[in-house]
């Protein structure tokens, strides 16, 4: 089975600590599977951010855990490295349902 390509375009995010991972919505990969996986649906688009992960102590000072997806655990010690995981991840992911990955 031939796969078909989805172009992925990262851009940074609102800082210099966050990138934004967006890509066309393929209609065929059910929206509750891209919900699921931390993966915003937004119109015919998706969206997914790589973020510092911060814990805060009660004085309100903040410790950077590391990097990655909101709503997770810090996966990553650099931005670089929750980078690269969160490709491979989408790489696998969307490999799933037949769907080859171009990063630009």
């Amino acid at each position: 089975m031939d796969s078909k390509a989805i172009l992925v375009s990262v851009r940074r995010g609102t800082s210099d600590l966050e990138r934004v991972l967006t890509f066309q919505r393929p209609g065929d990969i059910p929206i509750a599977a891209l919900l699921e996986n931390q993966l915003a649906v937004d119109g015919t688009g998706v969206r997914g951010e790589i973020a510092p992960i911060y814990e805060y102590l009660p004085d309100r000072r903040r410790i950077l855990l590391g990097f990655g997806r909101p709503g997770s655990e810090a996966n990553d010690a650099t931005l670089g490295g929750a980078l690269v995981s969160a490709e491979r991840w989408l790489m696998g992911f969307l490999g799933q349902y037949g769907y080859s990955v171009e990063f630009e």
